[in-house]
C-alpha cells in the first residue's frame, strides 16, 4: 500500500512558567483581572464575561479580535483563567498577592496551546512558544522586574502526531494483533452502526462522535460479539463495536496514550477536521473521495516526561521545555520504535521478533528521518539536604531515646548528632550543611529533645 507522509508536529502543549519569589503582575493589569473576576462571580455563569487584554499582545490567528479580549473564568489552582479564540488558547494566572505562589519553581502562569491554534500560526511550535514567552517577559518587565526572564519553563503535557494518506483504510480490526506495545490497556473503535452484534447498544467512540483524545469510551460489547469480530485480538484488546469499518486503535492510559485513527472518519463529525483535509488536498493534490487520511498520535503527561538517556547528550529531563523542544524527534523515535510498533506475523511465537511492517517504518521516519536511540531510565531522586537532615535528626533522636542514650546538654546533643550524621552521609562533620549551626539547632531541635527528657526546653 502506497503511503504519503503529510505532516508532523505538536497537537497540544501545556506549559507552566515560574519567576520564583520575583513573580508579580502590573498593577493596572491585576486590577482589571480582579474587576473582571468579580463581575464573573456576580453574573449568571451561562453568560461569559470578557476582558480587554490587547496590551498582552498574544500572537493572533486569522481572527485577531479573538486574542484582543479573553473570556475570564475561575479555574483550579489559578485565580484567573483566560480563554482565547473559542478555547484554542488558555492562560492560567496566579494571584501575586498570595505569598504561597511566590516560591521557587512554583507554576505561576499556565499556558495551554491546542492544535487549531498551533496550526493557524504555521505549526512551528518553537517559534510559537518563543513568541508567547516574549509577551510574558514583557508583562513581567511592566510589573517592574529587573530580570523578567522566567527561571523555568516546565512541561505538563505534550501531544506528538504525524498524518498520513493512503488510497484505502490501512488497518482492519484483526491488525490490532500485529501491534507490539508496552501499554497494558488496548482498545479498538469501529463506526456507523448504532447497535453491536448481540443486540447491545454502544455509544460513540473518539473519532466517531467523541473528541479525539476523549477518555469516554464506548460500552463493552458481548464476549461472543468480540470473538466473532476478532478472535486473534480478543486476548489483547477491549473491543468496542458499532459497525464494520475501522476508525481507531488506542493504547495505554492518560499518562501515556497512543491513538491511531482515521481523520477521514473524524471529518464527518468535526468541521475543523474537514477543513484540515481540504488544506491537505490543496497542498498535496489529494483526491479526498479516494483517500484515507489517518493519524498516529501520542499524548504524554508529566509523569512520563521523566529522565531519558541520550547517547550523546547524557541524561535529559524532558520536563523542561528547552530540553524537550530540542529532542522532540528523538522522543518520537523512542515512542514509535520501542513503545509501540506494527509487525508482520511469522512462525516465531515471540511477537517482538517479528519484522517491522514497512507501513510502520514510514511512521517512524515521519519526523525528519531522525533515528536517535533514547533510553528511558528512572528519574533521579531530588531531595534537599536540609530536608534530609531534618528527617535524619528525628530518626536519630528517636533511636537515642529507645536506646536510653542520655542527651543531657545541647552541646553534647549537637556533637552526638554530628557524629551520627557524618557516618550516615559518609562525610566529615565540617562538610554537613549548616542546619545544626548557631541558634538554628536550639530553636528547631531542643523542643524535640525535650520530648525524650534529654534536655529541658
Amino acid at each position: 500500500m502506497r503511503t504519503l507522509t503529510l505532516t508532523h508536529g505538536v497537537d497540544t502543549l501545556v506549559l507552566w512558567y515560574s519567576w520564583g519569589p520575583r513573580y508579580r503582575l502590573p498593577a493596572d493589569f491585576h486590577e482589571r483581572l480582579e474587576l473582571a473576576l468579580a463581575k464573573r462571580n456576580e453574573t449568571d455563569l451561562d453568560r461569559p464575561v470578557f476582558l480587554d487584554v490587547s496590551d498582552l499582545g498574544i500572537p493572533a490567528t486569522l481572527e485577531p479580535r479573538d486574542f484582543e479580549r479573553a473570556q475570564i473564568r475561575r479555574v483550579r489552582h489559578y485565580r484567573y483563567g483566560l480563554v482565547f479564540g473559542d478555547e484554542a488558547l488558555f492562560l492560567g494566572i496566579s494571584d501575586p498577592e498570595k505569598s504561597s505562589v511566590r516560591r521557587d519553581d512554583y507554576p505561576q502562569i499556565r499556558v495551554e496551546l491546542h492544535g487549531r491554534y498551533i496550526r493557524a500560526l504555521g505549526g512551528n511550535i518553537r517559534e510559537i512558544v518563543d513568541a508567547i514567552t516574549a509577551r510574558l517577559i514583557a508583562l513581567m518587565a511592566r510589573a517592574g522586574l529587573e530580570d523578567p526572564e522566567p527561571v523555568r519553563i516546565g512541561v505538563t503535557r505534550v501531544d506528538l502526531y504525524a498524518d498520513f494518506a493512503s488510497p484505502e483504510n490501512p488497518f482492519e480490526l484483526p491488525d490490532l494483533y500485529r501491534f507490539v506495545s508496552r501499554a497494558r490497556d488496548r482498545q479498538a473503535y469501529l463506526e456507523d452502526a448504532a447497535e453491536a452484534p448481540g443486540g447491545e447498544r454502544v455509544s460513540a467512540a473518539p473519532g466517531a462522535g467523541g473528541p479525539p483524545m476523549s477518555s469516554t469510551g464506548a460500552a463493552k460489547c458481548t464476549p461472543e460479539a468480540a470473538l466473532l469480530a476478532a478472535p486473534s485480538a480478543l486476548a489483547e484488546a477491549q473491543v468496542h463495536l458499532s459497525g464494520p469499518r475501522w476508525t481507531s486503535f488506542r493504547f495505554g492510559s492518560k499518562k501515556l496514550l497512543a491513538r491511531i485513527y482515521s481523520k477521514t472518519a473524524e471529518a464527518r463529525k468535526k468541521p475543523e477536521t474537514k477543513e484540515l483535509l481540504r488544506d491537505y488536498a490543496a497542498s498535496f493534490g489529494l483526491d479526498l473521495e479516494n483517500t484515507v487520511v489517518w493519524r498516529v498520535e501520542f499524548q504524554l503527561r508529566k509523569d512520563v516526561l521523566t529522565a531519558f538517556l541520550h547517547p550523546e547528550k547524557g541524561l535529559l529531563d524532558l520536563h523542561d521545555w528547552p530540553t524537550l523542544v530540542e529532542n522532540l524527534g528523538a522522543l518520537w523515535y523512542y515512542l514509535t520504535k520501542h513503545w509501540l510498533s506494527l509487525r508482520v506475523p511469522t512462525a516465531n511465537q515471540q511477537k517482538t521478533r517479528w519484522p517491522e511492517d514497512p507501513l510502520w517504518t514510514e511512521v517512524i521516519l515521519a519526523w525528519a528521518q531522525i533515528r536517535v536511540p533514547l533510553k528511558r531510565v528512572r528519574r533521579p531522586l531530588r531531595a534537599a539536604a536540609e530536608g534530609l537532615l531534618a528527617q535524619a535528626v528525628g530518626v536519630i533522636l528517636s533511636a537515642a531515646a529507645v536506646q536510653g542514650v542520655a542527651l543531657e546538654r545541647v552541646a553534647y546533643a549537637r556533637k552526638y548528632l554530628e557524629r551520627t550524621l557524618a557516618r550516615l552521609f559518609r562525610a566529615s562533620p565540617r562538610a554537613l550543611p549548616e542546619a545544626l549551626a548557631g541558634g538554628v539547632f536550639e530553636h528547631r531541635y531542643v523542643e524535640r529533645l525535650a520530648l525524650y527528657q534529654g534536655v529541658a526546653a
